[in-house]
């Protein structure tokens, strides 16, 4: 039973990861580096960068730590397959996609290419990309689904 329930989540997991490398593949191949196109001024933009880790020991470092978080991600998503909320399941098969998009990054190519720009004024949030928005929409969910339980528990 559990097998059939996991295909699916299997399926949105690798397509998580394509949209991921198609995003990123269009702004390398569309954008000069660090060009920026304004989609809300003052707000939101979209830029075309790179981000390399600099030193060896940064890079094992990116790439060993997803893959652990992966797998234990992908080792509580099968324990709780058939008892968590559909939302709870859906969610670590975000954060397996949107780590294993960045991981597939860094394996591949050595780097990291960002593309959303969110910024008030001059002050700008780290550049983000569809992987990196995976990784927190299923972290608040996961964490919005701990804060209400806990509160059902008091």
């Amino acid at each position: 039973m559990r097998i059939y329930k996991l295909w699916p989540l299997l399926v949105l997991i690798v397509f998580l990861i394509l949209i991921d490398q198609l995003m990123k593949g269009y702004f390398q191949s569309n954008f000069l580096p660090n060009e920026k196109v304004s989609v809300i001024a003052g707000f939101f933009q979209l830029t075309y960068f790179v981000e390399t880790s600099h030193s060896k020991y940064q890079s094992l470092l990116f790439l060993w730590l997803p893959m652990f978080c992966m797998a234990m991600t992908f080792r509580q998503l099968w324990r709780d397959i058939l008892v968590k909320p559909k939302i709870i399941i859906l969610s670590y098969s975000f954060l397996i996609g949107g780590a294993g998009g960045n991981l597939l990054d860094r394996k591949l190519f050595g780097h990291i290419v960002g593309c959303f720009d969110f910024y008030y004024q001059s002050t700008h949030l780290p550049i983000l990309n569809f992987s990196d928005l995976c990784i927190i929409f299923a972290s608040l969910v996961l964490l919005t689904a701990k804060l209400i339980s806990l509160k059902k528990i008091s």
